[in-house]
This record gives C-alpha cells, sequence and structure tokens, in this order.
C-alpha cells in the first residue's frame, strides 16, 4: 500500500473514531433528557436505536 493510501486510512478511521465518540455523547444527552422528562420514551427509543445502529456500523 502506498504511503498516501495509509494516510487517508488512518484519517479514515480518525473519523470514525470521531463519530463513534460523539454519538457516545448524544447517547449520554438522550439519557439525561429522559431522565429529566424532557423527551418522550417514543423519541427517545427511536432515537436511541437509531444511535445505537450507526455505532454498530461504523465500529
Amino acid at each position: 500500500m502506498s504511503k498516501s493510501k495509509d494516510t487517508l486510512k488512518c484519517r479514515k478511521q480518525e473519523d470514525v473514531s470521531k463519530m463513534v465518540k460523539h454519538m457516545n455523547g448524544f447517547k449520554e444527552i438522550l439519557d439525561y433528557q429522559k431522565e429529566n422528562e424532557l423527551i418522550s420514551a417514543a423519541a427517545y427509543g427511536a432515537l436511541y436505536d437509531v444511535t445505537e445502529t450507526l455505532i454498530e456500523k461504523w465500529e
């Protein structure tokens, strides 16, 4: 593999790691909102499920 392809692959992995980190932070926000009754159970469930699906896809 060429150096530029290695660099691109490394950057892509770093981007994925950042996205997963941000989505885990989003799950914490969702939990906070649910615990404080700032979001409906239906909205929480839908957003949490999509978040989990994205994280699984990226990892």
